[in-house]
Parts: structure tokens; sequence; C-alpha cells
């Protein structure tokens, strides 16, 4: 085992990353679970998902992108949060 493998097998035992991809999981196979029934009711289109999914997206991004100069294109995206 290379020492890159071996701190990526240890840290992947840690608490937080193992809470955080669970949460990821947990989130991701919900939202499958949910659109499936939701299709099969005909209650929504995957197309209508999509556009759903596109439009939250935006907004997220929308709403933590920091500096954004209107005459010229960033050359990054910064989603951290900064401290005033």
């Amino acid at each position: 085992m290379t020492k890159h493998e071996k701190y990526i097998q240890e840290l992947s035992k840690t608490n937080f990353v193992t809470g955080l991809t669970s949460s990821i999981f947990a989130n991701e196979i919900g939202a499958r679970a949910l659109l499936k029934i939701l299709m099969d009711k005909g209650i929504i289109t995957l197309e209508e998902w999509n556009n759903a999914i596109h439009f939250v997206t935006e907004r997220f991004v929308d709403l933590h992108v920091h500096d954004y100069d209107e005459l010229s294109e960033p050359d990054f995206l910064d989603f951290n949060p900064r401290s005033k």
C-alpha cells in the first residue's frame, strides 16, 4: 500500500468524513427514491426534475459567489465564507 493510499484509508475513517459521506449518500438515495415515486405517480417528469435541480443549483451559486465583477469573468469561484 502506498503512502497516499494509507492516507486516504485513514482519513476516510474519521468521524467527519464518515458523517459527511453518509449524509451525501443518504440525501442522494432519498432524492432518487422520491424522484421514482413522483415519476411513477405521474406527478413530475424527469425533465421537470432536472429543471428544478438546475434552478436550485443556480440559486445556490448566486447566493455564494462573492466579488463577481460584471465586466470580467472570475478566474475561479470562491465558495468560502468571508469574515467581515
